[in-house]
């Protein structure tokens, strides 16, 4: 899987986030960055002869954050998004980037009820802003802190097996 370049990040460091404020503290050129190339990555794969429809992209945390921005403005409608314990940056600028086939893609969110690093309202509320732009989201949360869970790991697999069934 790819890895993000290493840069600092100041997320939570005593700031407190919610949806009025989060961008303001968004490092856009980065996150840019990362969205360009992870984008690369899926032009790779369909270069390869992969259908766009058979490439699901997702992360963790700030992976997540960056798969959601990448979605949200792709040019391919991909065959899914997974977003776990995460939040949607760029929430003012985003409804200007969005594309067709970007909200067309399906989206599975989780988001641990403890999580003290990103909130659980944070996710939720990342999610109602991903529902308010018209994607078809299923958002699930799980008793964890910034972690993973047994059951979310067992839906994860669920999901992708019913957007990528066998060919």
């Amino acid at each position: 899987y790819p890895t993000a370049p290493t840069r600092p990040i100041t997320l939570n460091m005593g700031m407190t986030l919610d949806k009025d404020d989060s961008d303001e503290h968004t490092d856009f050129e980065g996150l840019e960055q990362s969205r360009k190339m992870l984008e690369s990555l899926i032009t790779k794969e369909v270069e390869a002869g992969i259908e766009p429809e058979r490439i699901v992209i997702g992360g963790f945390s700030q992976g997540g954050a960056v798969s959601i921005f990448t979605a949200a403005q792709s040019k391919r409608k991909l065959g899914g998004l997974l977003a776990l314990s995460t939040w949607t940056p760029g929430h003012t600028k985003l409804p200007s980037l969005l594309t067709g086939e970007g909200k067309s893609i399906p989206v599975l969110q989780c988001h641990g009820t403890a999580d003290p690093l990103l909130p659980h309202s944070l996710g939720k509320q990342s999610n109602d802003l991903l529902n308010s732009l018209g994607f078809k989201t299923s958002f699930h949360s799980f008793p964890m802190q910034h972690a993973s869970h047994p059951d979310e790991i067992r839906l994860v697999a669920e999901t992708l097996n019913s957007w990528l069934p066998n060919q």
